[in-house]
């Protein structure tokens, strides 16, 4: 027994003399490996291909942007107020306070101001022709050509015409003539239709036509000369289609027609309308119409000679108004009614045979009461 333990210690000896210290294990590293990868070969068809696309969609893109644009600019100008085209300002933002705003009365008045300005401004360069043979003169724009004189037609009544056109082609351009015949009638409320050209009397019209052309009476040119409207509308009794204006001044009437490049004096024609549309300018030429008188040289005398009493000029003839100073008034009792004794009050209307003058007729009914 003791033999036993004895050879136990020896090899517990032993084997601590032959142990070896075992190494310790420690993580390996988890080196990641480049991997080298390897780039596709590009062709030259697939480098074709690419480039075609990008083309198309590169022209996709501007047709969707040319077509936005347009359709945003066009919405802009639905949308967009109308522009003044007499305007001199430039286009802007305008404040919130004054846009769409309308115009007072003061400015409406300004305005009108301003457009009479500029039309005697653009007058001033006007040309004037004058006929010392009727003793009257006329202006009319520095464009149109000089007028044409033509005297004493076979199967016509008028003594003198004078023709003015806007261009040279006298059929196709609006314009005005002046007829002037010899005074054989006063103008009056009633028109004989014999004494013009312009005026024709129709087949179906009554010997008595007095009642179908009352003619509206005002002043015309530079000096307010009492002058006529004769406007015959479609549908009149007794005259055919016409417009124009007639003055007498001495021993003439000076017929002032416009002159339409669409016609006038035809079936339905409607004259002051039609003129007003088409041809306005011939009412700023016609206020330019002037009769000047040459006065002839006072001789150094010291006697005066007293001024001769002025009147005002008649415009038709026949019996006059009996009183010196009538005072017209209106009827207490009869209300509108024709004049009785050639003399004018404001609620009658013209009686046939009386001599009346410009102011008589301004006073006076214009048309009889129905």
């Amino acid at each position: 027994m003791p033999k036993k333990k004895k050879n136990q210690k020896t090899l517990s000896k032993k084997n601590k003399k032959t142990k070896k210290k075992l190494p310790i294990a420690r993580p390996k590293k988890n080196r990641a490996r480049k991997v080298t990868e390897k780039k596709p070969i590009i062709t030259a068809e697939k480098q074709e291909v690419w480039r075609k696309n990008l083309i198309l969609a590169g022209i996709v893109c501007l047709l969707v942007l040319v077509n936005a644009i347009f359709f945003i600019r066009n919405r802009q100008f639905r949308t967009a107020p109308p522009q003044n085209l007499n305007s001199n300002q430039t286009t802007g933002i305008q404040p919130a306070s004054t846009t769409n705003q309308p115009e007072t009365e003061e400015e409406e008045a300004n305005d009108k101001i301003i457009q009479e300005l500029l039309a005697e401004k653009e007058q001033e360069s006007w040309k004037t022709y004058r006929n010392k043979a009727y003793g009257f003169e006329i202006k009319y724009p520095q464009e149109w050509p000089d007028p044409a004189v033509s005297g004493p037609q076979e199967g016509l009544k008028f003594r003198n015409k004078i023709t003015w056109r806007e261009t040279g082609e006298p059929d196709q351009a609006n314009g005005l003539d002046i007829y002037i015949y010899r005074n054989t009638q006063p103008s009056s409320k009633i028109l004989k239709a014999d004494y013009s050209d312009n005026l024709a009397l129709k087949d179906t019209a009554a010997e008595d036509y007095s009642n179908c052309n009352t003619l509206e009476v005002f002043s015309i040119g530079e000096e307010e000369y009492p002058a006529v409207q004769v406007y015959n509308r479609p549908g009149d009794p007794c005259f055919k289609e016409s417009y124009y204006l007639s003055l007498k001044k001495g021993f003439y009437i000076y017929d002032i027609v416009p002159h339409l490049k669409s016609g006038i004096n035809y079936d339905g024609y409607d004259g002051e309308k039609e003129v007003k549309e088409e041809f306005s300018l011939f009412y700023r030429v016609v206020a330019t119409l002037n009769f000047p008188i040459n006065k002839p040289a006072v001789a150094n005398t010291t006697t005066t000679t007293p001024k001769p009493k002025v009147e005002a000029p008649r415009v038709s003839k026949g019996r006059r108004c009996p009183e010196k100073n009538p005072h017209p008034t209106k009827s207490k009792t009869k209300g509108k009614h024709r004049d009785e004794d050639c003399c004018p009050d404001p609620d009658e209307w013209p009686m046939p045979g009386c001599a009346y003058s410009a102011h008589d007729y301004s006073i006076m009914l214009k048309t009889p009461s129905h």
